[in-house]
C-alpha cells in the first residue's frame, strides 16, 4: 500500500505510527526543497515518559454522549529508522526527519510518502480499520459505554496471530 502527503496530510503521521506499531517495518520517502530526496526505513519506535497534558484529545459519540479519547498515535514518539548514509537505528522526530543530517538542505526533509508492505494476511489497512474501530466502539448494540479520556491503541495483525495471543 502506498500513501502520500496529498491526500493524506495529517494523517500521515497516524498512519505511520499504526503500521510501526503493528511491527511492520516501512519505506519512508523524504522530500526537501529542490532536486533532493531520500528514502529511509521505519523499523520501531521509542517511548518516552507521556505528558498527557501534551497529548490532543479527540471527539466520538458513546452511546449517545460526546466523549473525549485519545489515540495513541498521537502521543509525541521518536521512530528507529534506518537509513543507508548514516549509522543503523538512529532515532528521528516524524515532524522533523532531517533533523540527524548534517547537511543544511537533508535538514529540511518533510516526509513526502510511505510504502507499506501488508502481508497477505492482513486485509485490511489502518485508515479503514480505524473507522472502523470507532464505528464498532460507538455502536449502541456492539459498543461499549466509555467515560471520559479513554485511549485507543490501533494495531493489525492476522487472526492466526491474534487466536494464538488469547490463547497464550
Amino acid at each position: 500500500r502506498i500513501y502520500t502527503t496529498d491526500p493524506y496530510n495529517e494523517e500521515i503521521n497516524q498512519i505511520i505510527d499504526c503500521y510501526i506499531e503493528s511491527g511492520i517495518p516501512l519505506i519512508v520517502s523524504l522530500e526537501a526543497s529542490g532536486p533532493t530526496g531520500h528514502v529511509i526505513v521505519l523499523v520501531g519506535k521509542v517511548y518516552e515518559e507521556v505528558l498527557w497534558e501534551n497529548v490532543k484529545t479527540r471527539k466520538t459519540l458513546s452511546h449517545g454522549d460526546e466523549v473525549n479519547y485519545y489515540d495513541a498515535s498521537d502521543i509525541p514518539v521518536k521512530y528507529v529508522v534506518q537509513d543507508d548514509n548514516l549509522m543503523p537505528y538512529r532515532i528521528i522526530s516524524l515532524d522533523k526527519p532531517g533533523e540527524i543530517y548534517e547537511d543544511t538542505v537533508c535538514k529540511d526533509y518533510q516526509i513526502d510518502g510511505v510504502v507499506v508492505p501488508l502481508y497477505s494476511r492482513i486485509n485490511l489497512e489502518c485508515v479503514v480499520a480505524k473507522k472502523l474501530i470507532l464505528a464498532i466502539l460507538n455502536d449502541v448494540k456492539l459498543g461499549f459505554k466509555f467515560g471520559q479520556d479513554f485511549v485507543i491503541r490501533t494495531f493489525l495483525t492476522s487472526s492466526k496471530s491474534f487466536k494464538k495471543h488469547i490463547v497464550n
